[in-house]
């Protein structure tokens, strides 16, 4: 995710007592998410500073526009949603820019007059978000040159094809690289929004937001899009995803292939080749994942040493956390804590 110094002060924006204007952009085919996740966001955000602050004014005000410049977005699925007015009469003049991912967007026709208008917009706008493939449209307009994006894991490799002066990179959920924002999109466009209500209005506003959402916890940037838990929603046996869930709460145990073989009542070999057709990944590899990602959670919420993150999820020492994050991740386990606004480890 982003560094310390890129981070807008906690709530300035409060102060202005005005509305940050957001504007969401969708293509013909928008995915439904792209669209109602930074809406219910938003509007929830409202909600929890209007009871908190009554006399203030709503904390954003976010407008829908087609990039078509038509009064309606047909969506994915063929829901239509009307947007609150033409493209072609828009201001430039936005706080945030977020563009909606699409049914195969990189195959729109080109269009001129909304390439124009992002690339004018995105002068002047504070933050300017792609959400999914939306990652092709901000390419498209020059806006991710030498940029460190994301989009969705099934279209990254197109994306760094199709442009090959940006580096992408599939693992993290949401990447920030100055003021450009981008994400996986579907459900981390609910991630991604809560971010930027962080940034805008503090991390108490975020999480009554995701608690109305009914979210258990909204995920940083650098929480990886294929995690352990959709790999054990992949298993078709009952009786090794149940191995998983019990793995993911004993992570202090013994998790070396041999106990789990043994755990499951087969041999060595043919638990390995079962473990394996089922997720996609070794035993050891599983349970490496399972040991990141719930250490990276605890630099994260908990203000632990990294000695006792890593006692904790069954590392032998701090050491092979990052050596084990490194391998996982990409870096090391306090870029999370940074990330959170935690204590360093």
């Amino acid at each position: 995710m982003e560094s310390r110094k890129d981070k807008a002060p906690r709530h300035q924006y409060r102060a202005l007592r005005r509305p940050l204007e957001v504007v969401l952009l969708g293509p013909p085919a928008a995915r439904i998410l792209d669209l109602a996740g930074p809406s219910e966001v938003f509007s929830r955000a409202n909600e929890v500073l209007a009871e908190r602050e009554p006399t203030s004014r709503p904390g954003y005000e976010l407008k829908l526009f087609s990039i078509k410049s038509s009064s309606s977005i047909e969506c994915f699925g063929g829901l239509r949603i009307l947007t609150s007015g033409r493209l072609q009469a828009l201001e430039v003049h936005w706080d945030t820019i977020l563009v909606a991912g699409g049914r195969a967007t990189w195959d729109l026709p080109r269009n001129d007059n909304f390439l124009h208008w992002l690339r004018r917009a995105s002068l002047t706008a504070r933050r300017v978000a792609a959400i999914g493939s939306g990652a092709f449209l901000l390419a498209e307009a020059g806006l991710l040159q030498g940029k460190r994006v994301t989009t969705h894991w099934r279209w990254a490799e197109r994306l760094k094809k199709t442009y090959p002066s940006i580096v992408v990179d599939p693992s993290p959920i949401f990447i920030r690289d100055g003021k450009v924002y981008t994400s996986a999109g579907v459900s981390v466009s609910l991630d991604l929004c809560l971010a930027m209500v962080e940034e805008d209005y503090g991390h108490e506003v975020a999480s009554e937001v995701a608690r109305r959402l009914v979210i258990f916890v909204y995920r940083s940037g650098e929480q990886p899009q294929v995690s352990s838990a959709l790999l054990l929603q992949g298993a078709g046996s009952t009786r090794l995803r149940d191995l998983g869930l019990w793995i993911s709460n004993h992570l202090n145990r013994d998790l070396r292939v041999e106990a789990l073989a043994k755990k499951s009542a087969m041999s060595v070999r043919n638990f390995a080749r079962r473990f394996r057709q089922e997720f996609g990944v070794a035993p050891a590899e599983f349970v490496l994942r399972v040991r990141v990602e719930a250490a990276c959670r605890r630099m994260e919420e908990t203000h632990l040493t990294l000695e006792q993150v890593a006692g904790e999820c069954g590392f032998s020492s701090a050491e092979i956390l990052r050596r084990a994050c490194h391998r996982t991740v990409g870096h090391a386990p306090s870029r999370f804590r940074q990330s959170s606004g935690g204590a360093e480890a």
